[in-house]
């Protein structure tokens, strides 16, 4: 359903949003 497709999308989008900001904290890091 639509309901369920913009849910998968938001947790998608989430775990981006987590993986970009683990990246930048490396990038820091270094």
């Amino acid at each position: 359903s639509e309901t369920s497709t913009c849910r998968d999308n938001k947790e998608e989008w989430l775990n981006i949003a987590v993986k970009i900001q683990s990246d930048v904290v490396t990038a820091f890091q270094n």
